[in-house]
């Protein structure tokens, strides 16, 4: 029991959670597993193993008789006599016979290489018909051994043809998931792939393997640099810091980035709206995340889509810099987003001016003064403040004035309270998202294009 605690707490201090959830996850498979395939065998095996038993309890009564018969004979003497038998003599008892045989260092290297072939091949049969922990470590030393020893030239043939139908086997293997590796399996095989020198491997199927092994762990893992750049497994990190991997995790990056922006324009054109349903308000959770996204101006489906697209993709341009992409790439999707904010920006601008509220007449409005942001209620002259247009002169008629005073001062159209409290709410989101829009062009003007590392 204290060697399994240890085992299990050595666990936990080398390994991360995501690497102990794969560890257990593949254990619980293997029971499964195992449990199955002996169920299986048990079924079809049991007609022979009834056989073995009686045949077994037969041999028992057999050696049982025998047992009792070699008794007889060696304290029976009365009737066997055996002692006034005469003592046995050989013509060969006095010749020595050498065991001291000297094996030639060829045959004695021809012998190791069949048995590491052997080895490996069964080894490789093992595998695929019960994947295990157990199975695939053995499955690796046999390559390993295979490897450090030398190959008969008869033996070449073999090999070879057992090493591409080893990765055939195993490609389909992973499309299919029959078989379920941890990301250190996946990494061992990548790195035995990388072993041309050794092994004549098929080179397609080592790069299908390699850009499965890349879309494996970008679907995975959504949170690299959590998952991965933290790891403590030695052939993990050793991994994630080849170059073609960075390579590899900033096209990710970009084509994800692109995906975005290609549904922003999609959104900006109208060819993507609403769907029926597509909201649901009935979860506390929900009410409160749309209360919140309301607080910042975001009042209706496309602005609070546009907003879910452009937030994220702020961290993924930082992301695209800290893992060294091209200075130029950057400059270009910062620019083309920055456009796409541009533009919201000046609609909203534009729609602030055109608001044109003229409040209702003063008996209808409480005697204190309203002020409304981006709203400029028209002031009627009063005696008090004549306007000076309106102050009649010798040269004017009556006719003039009046004419004057309907051209230059339109008489507004009173509207209701609640048109009034409308155009005030709107102003008011419109204010806050031009807020948000100016935070988001300042964020994209902060980062700097140069690679951080």
């Amino acid at each position: 029991m204290q060697q399994q605690n240890g085992e299990v707490k050595k666990l936990f201090e080398e390994k991360s959670i995501t690497e102990i959830k794969d560890y257990l996850l593949d254990v619980n498979r293997e029971l499964v597993q195992v449990d199955e395939n002996f169920t299986a065998k048990l079924k079809l095996h049991y007609p022979d193993i009834l056989q073995v038993t009686e045949d077994v309890a037969g041999l028992y009564g057999l050696l049982k008789d025998v047992d009792t018969e070699f008794r007889d004979l060696c304290f029976n003497d009365d009737k066997y006599q055996i002692k006034k038998l005469p003592e046995f003599a050989s013509d060969h008892s006095s010749k020595q016979v050498n065991t001291n045989v000297s094996l030639s260092d060829h045959t004695r290297t021809s012998t190791e290489s069949i048995l590491a072939i052997s080895n490996w091949l069964l080894s490789i049969s093992n595998f695929f018909n019960m994947a295990s922990l157990k199975s695939f470590d053995d499955m690796m030393v046999n390559f390993q051994n295979l490897r450090n020893c030398h190959i008969p030239t008869d033996f070449q043939d073999l090999i070879n043809s057992k090493i591409i139908s080893f990765q055939e086997e195993l490609f389909q293997s992973l499309q299919s998931s029959k078989i379920h590796f941890t990301l250190t399996q996946r990494i061992k095989l990548f790195n035995l792939f990388q072993d041309s020198k050794s092994y004549n491997w098929n080179a397609q199927l080592c790069s299908d393997y390699q850009q499965l092994l890349y879309a494996t762990i970008f679907n995975e893992y959504n949170d690299i640099e959590s998952n991965l750049f933290e790891s403590t497994d030695p052939l993990v990190r050793e991994f994630i810091h080849l170059p073609d991997f960075n390579t590899k995790l900033i096209e990710k990056i970009r084509n994800d980035i692109d995906l975005k922006l290609n549904q922003l324009e999609k959104i900006i054109q109208g060819e993507l709206a609403e769907q029926p349903g597509e909201t649901d308000d009935s979860d506390i959770g929900t009410t409160i995340h749309t209360a919140k996204l309301n607080s910042m101006g975001l009042v209706n489906w496309k602005d609070i889509t546009v907003y879910k697209i452009i937030q994220p993709i702020i961290p993924m341009i930082l992301k695209l810099q800290k893992f060294g992409c091209d200075a130029s790439i950057i400059n270009e999707i910062k620019t083309k987003l920055t456009e796409i904010i541009k533009h919201d920006l000046n609609d909203l601008e534009v729609s602030m001016k055109k608001i044109s509220v003229v409040p209702p007449k003063a008996d209808a409005l409480p005697s204190s003064d309203i002020s409304v942001p981006g709203i400029e209620p028209t002031v009627e002259p009063t005696e008090e403040q004549p306007d000076r247009d309106t102050i009649p002169t010798e040269e004017q008629s009556e006719e003039d004035i009046t004419a004057t005073e309907d051209k230059s001062h339109p008489q507004p159209q009173p509207v209701s309270m609640n048109e009034l409290v409308d155009s005030i709410v709107q102003n008011y989101n419109k204010t806050n998202l031009i807020h948000l829009l100016h935070e988001q062009i300042a964020s994209l003007a902060e980062i700097n294009a140069s690679p951080a590392r």
